[in-house]
């Protein structure tokens, strides 16, 4: 199996999410590991790969599926509005409930954003 670059990269930060090492190129055997723990095995990163591979798949659906959401979503004015009469009790609550992953904080963090860039533009 011949992995790109980015593969690799991806593969290994799976494999070992606080990894320190280099690549250069596409060959495994320029992998420089620093670590923590042994550099992972050519074979552990192929049987890796698809793995990474569908995870990414799925993250880039469930990404999709939230942005088609929105637009059923009240326009962002709506959101400030119900945000100025929210406890900030409430606020972390509709956070612990909603926010469960990196795509859904991603998303949340888009909102939140542009519900800024609203109030900072009037």
């Amino acid at each position: 199996m011949n992995l790109t670059h980015k593969q690799i990269v991806k593969t290994i930060r799976s494999l070992v999410p606080n990894a320190e090492f280099s690549l250069t190129g596409n060959d495994y055997n320029n992998v420089i590991w620093i670590g923590p723990g042994s550099k992972p095995t050519i074979e552990e990163i192929e049987a890796q790969w698809p793995i990474v591979e569908e995870d990414e798949i799925v993250a880039k659906n469930t990404e999709r599926t939230r942005i088609n959401s929105y637009k059923n979503e009240p326009d962002y004015i709506d959101v400030i509005n119900k945000l100025k009469t929210a406890s900030a009790s409430q606020v972390n609550t509709w956070v612990d409930n909603n926010v469960t992953n990196l795509n859904e904080a991603r998303a949340v963090l888009k909102t939140i954003l542009k519900v800024l860039a609203t109030i900072l533009n009037k």
